[in-house]
């Protein structure tokens, strides 16, 4: 019978038959294949708990229609007042951006209505290729 063929391992620099190559194989195989499934069967878990919850709150909406409508409604109500705080905010900025302005009508302007801004010190110098 031949012996079985042996091959050199790069990283340690032995000798290591097909046989113990394939042993080394599967161990690392079934290692991650023993997370995969435990990450297989929390996720699983996490969706059953989902599941069952989205159940729960299904049949308390059949039962109690009338608590889920307040709810509903409440919700909206404050929602809506979350917006009127909103616009609120904005017409208060939309008048101090006014009140501004008012402030800046003594600066002088050009003919398309933009206030001309002159700054001292500046020099701008421009060079033409001949």
């Amino acid at each position: 019978m031949d012996p079985e063929p042996a091959f050199f391992l790069p990283v340690d620099g032995q000798m290591a038959t097909v046989e113990s190559f394939k042993r080394g194989i599967a161990m690392v195989f079934r290692l991650y294949t023993k997370q995969i499934s435990q990450a297989t069967r929390g996720l699983a878990a996490g969706i059953f708990i989902i599941g069952m919850l989205l159940i729960g709150f299904a049949m308390l909406i059949f039962a109690l229609p009338e608590l889920f409508a307040y709810l509903a409604a409440g919700v909206f109500f404050f929602i809506g007042l979350v917006t009127l705080g909103y616009a609120l905010r904005l017409f208060i900025a939309a008048s101090s951006m006014d009140r501004h302005a008012e402030t800046m009508s003594n600066v002088p302007t050009d003919e398309a209505d933009d206030p001309l801004v002159r700054r001292k010190k500046i020099e701008i110098k421009v060079e033409q290729d001949e």
